[in-house]
């Protein structure tokens, strides 16, 4: 899975970002990818997703995170997973 959300971050305040990272991890594979706009990172902001190393705006998901949360594939995304509805 490769998930790209760039540019969007810098319109949320700081909560709502940690909230979006956490979510996307919940159904992010561990091996996929996050992309994000060259003003956009993860540092500070969540333990969800780790820098990919020599790859700028580009975050690996956090295996170790990814086990404390709960895991959609199983069952498959349901609909409003993302968006709290």
């Amino acid at each position: 899975d490769v998930i790209f959300c760039r540019n969007v971050l810098i319109y949320f305040d700081q909560p709502t970002k940690s909230d979006i990272f956490n979510r996307l991890m919940r159904v992010n594979e561990p091996d996929g990818y996050l992309f994000l706009g060259a003003a956009e990172t993860v540092v500070g902001l969540t333990d969800s997703y780790r820098i990919c190393p020599k790859r700028r705006g580009v975050y690996l998901p956090n295996t170790a995170a990814a086990s404390a949360a709960p895991s959609f594939a199983a069952g498959g995304l349901k609909a409003g997973a993302l968006t709290g509805r």
